[in-house]
């Protein structure tokens, strides 16, 4: 068997495993949920461990051409073009497994926040009036909350119950992510052809970057916004955050986008 046979055979077993391993995952996770009564902190201890298995057959890709490969390919005369379309495989398939890596904790997080809801659901607290004694099935918030009795008027604090704060606190991040995970991808794609481009990275690329972080972080934060208040009262301030610290931090070292300049689709905050 020749060296890009071998090469081809490994990166199918890596992908197996790697995909192996995430479809245990999700099984193990609902074992850990069901046995700690959905203590979610056991939950992150055990994808914790899961990242680790999966992080290390993605690094081993490129550890073992520099390691092993590219040498056999040198050895047995393989055209260095050839060789190049090789290690390109490996790379691109270490991104592949990367990304599938990277979903994996926000899709256990928000079937456990949505299960938990769900219970939450089945014993729906009630908003009783301190005044006048009325009691109400009011929307139900995922935190403390000052509600006024439509009956007389008078305010009055309203507590979730513990298992809605963990809704939000499992889910707020985990659900808006899911949601998002299109607009997330699509981010993800124009990051990898940046990465690729060599520097000065074409304006038109860094403007393309600009808008699909644009498109992401609106809708990751109009998500978020059903659990979070303070972020559904204002979305645009969240996302302005975000794409902020892309202006500051790398789209000023880019010398195309200066000599544009600066160009934003949004303004400074």
């Amino acid at each position: 068997m020749s060296a890009p046979e071998r090469w081809k055979n490994f990166l199918t077993q890596i992908e197996s495993r790697h995909d192996a391993i995430l479809a245990e995952s999700f099984a193990q996770a609902q074992t850990v949920l069901a046995g700690s009564l959905f203590d979610v902190s056991a939950l992150m201890v055990s994808l914790g461990a899961i990242r680790l298995r999966l992080q290390e057959l993605e690094t081993r890709i490129i550890d073992t051409w520099n390691e092993k490969v590219e040498a056999t390919f040198e050895a047995e005369g393989i055209p260095h073009e050839e060789e190049a379309l090789a290690r390109r495989e490996g790379e691109l398939l270490g991104r592949s497994l990367e990304r599938k890596r990277e979903k994996l904790e926000p899709y256990v997080l928000a079937g456990a926040a949505r299960r938990l809801q769900e219970i939450a659901l089945t014993s729906r607290p009630r908003f009783t009036c301190a005044s006048c004694g009325a009691s109400h099935d009011p929307t139900l918030p995922f935190r403390a909350v000052a509600l006024r009795c439509p009956q007389c008027g008078v305010s009055g604090l309203f507590e979730p119950g513990p298992l809605l704060r963990q809704v939000e606190a499992t889910g707020a991040h985990a659900i808006a992510w899911v949601e998002s995970e299109p607009e997330w991808n699509a981010m993800k794609d124009v990051e990898d052809l940046l990465h690729d481009t060599r520097p000065p990275a074409p304006l038109e690329l860094l403007l393309a970057y600009e808008a699909a972080q644009i498109a992401y972080y609106s809708s990751y934060f109009s998500a978020q916004g059903r659990f979070v208040p303070e972020v559904a009262r204002d979305v645009d301030k969240f996302v302005r955050s975000r794409l902020e610290t892309w202006y500051t931090m790398s789209a000023e070292h880019e010398e195309n986008w200066r000599a544009a300049g600066r160009p934003r689709k949004l303004p400074p905050p």
